[in-house]
């Protein structure tokens, strides 16, 4: 006989198995970029403008290393996606997302601070 499962957890076992395409910073710094821009603005520029065009998302979890920079844009702890700002001339910038389907409407608005 099976555990009686409490309506709870059965809608966050449900909710879970739907966020397949969600991972972790970690998980995403691993995989290829699936965007990349370079520009001539600076990290700092190129950061704020993302921050601010990206802002109905979230505000970022911002990830500070050695000549790079992750944006993290999550809900509930699970990560949508990622910009990474490297520090290089010209300042480079990919985008990295779990799945194989981000609305156009990120995808544009990334574009754009580029």
């Amino acid at each position: 006989m099976l555990p009686k499962m409490s309506s709870a957890a059965l809608i966050v076992s449900v909710a879970a198995a739907g966020l397949g395409g969600c991972a972790t910073v970690g998980d995403l710094d691993k995989e290829p970029a699936k965007i990349t821009y370079e520009t001539v603005k600076t990290p700092a520029q190129l950061e704020e403008c993302i921050s601010i065009a990206l802002s109905s998302a979230g505000t970022p979890n911002v990830i500070r290393g050695d000549g790079r920079r992750i944006m993290d844009f999550n809900s509930g702890g699970l990560t949508m996606w990622t910009i990474t700002i490297y520090e290089t001339e010209p300042t480079r910038a990919e985008m990295r997302w779990g799945g194989s389907i981000l609305s156009g409407k990120w995808r544009n608005r990334f574009r754009d601070c580029a």
